[in-house]
């Protein structure tokens, strides 16, 4: 039950961390793409 309990925090703390991260990974790649052009 515990286990399972921590296993969802880790889950919801990782798309928390991992979305910001990949939204900041995509602005920079247009932004290098603007760049370039």
């Amino acid at each position: 039950m515990v286990r399972l309990y921590i296993s969802q925090i880790r889950i919801q703390t990782s798309t928390l961390f991992n979305t910001p991260i990949k939204f900041l990974l995509g602005i920079m790649i247009t932004y290098e793409q603007n760049l370039d052009k």
